[in-house]
């Protein structure tokens, strides 16, 4: 179970109960990818860059531009899915 604790009102949250350095199983990877949906600037304490690093590639290439990035898993892809059709209902009902 992940414990995700709120840093403000507005973006950052704090993964507690994670460790990146065991190996990820998609239904925690696809958990976080919801997470940050609502909490965008994640906190992980205690890990190395190495470890992010290699959790952000579940996301998609590091540093890469939101038009490269790929879908780690097919659970992320819905996620993707689901953001970008209420980003475009946003975008129309502006």
């Amino acid at each position: 179970m992940l414990d995700i604790e709120p840093l403000s009102n507005a973006l950052g949250a704090e993964v507690v109960s994670l460790d990146l350095a065991a190996p990820l199983d998609s239904a925690t990877v696809a958990t976080l990818g919801a997470a940050l949906l609502d909490r965008p600037v994640p906190l992980f304490g205690g890990q190395t860059m190495e470890e992010r690093v290699r959790f952000a590639a579940w996301f998609g290439e590091p540093g890469g531009s939101r038009l490269t990035r790929r879908a780690a898993t097919p659970a992320l892809s819905a996620t993707r899915a689901r953001t970008a059709s209420r980003t475009a209902r946003c975008r129309t009902a502006n």
